[in-house]
């Protein structure tokens, strides 16, 4: 999924959000210690102006980031529940995934090819 559609829909929710993009990250792979440090700095780095007090996520690296940026974990699982979510499960089940994400994600995610469409 292309960066600029996904800081697209942060900004169609939420107008008065700052939404920084990280363009050429560091390569993802094996989440050993070494790439996930490598990917904290980037996030360091690119955030470094600005005030962070929440990190949003469904995973386990939320805590792990969020304490890198002194900031809360807000796990996604607590907001919509204590279904197990996670962008894998929405991506297989497209029933479900659009339950949980806006239309404008939705047809975004089929267009790009991330999720099965509906019949």
């Amino acid at each position: 999924m292309p960066l600029a559609a996904r800081a697209d829909w942060i900004r169609s929710a939420f107008p008065s959000a700052v939404v920084l993009e990280g363009h050429n990250p560091p390569p993802r792979g094996v989440w050993d210690e070494k790439t996930m440090q490598a990917h904290e700095d980037f996030i360091k780095n690119a955030v470094s102006a600005h005030t962070i007090t929440h990190v949003y996520s469904g995973e386990s690296y939320g805590d792990r980031l969020a304490a890198a940026l002194d900031a809360e974990h807000v796990i996604m699982e607590k907001i919509r529940g204590e279904l197990p979510l996670s962008a894998s499960l929405l991506r297989k089940n497209p029933e479900l995934c659009q339950q949980f994400v806006q239309e404008r994600v939705y047809a975004d995610l089929g267009k790009y090819g991330d999720v099965r469409k509906l019949n």
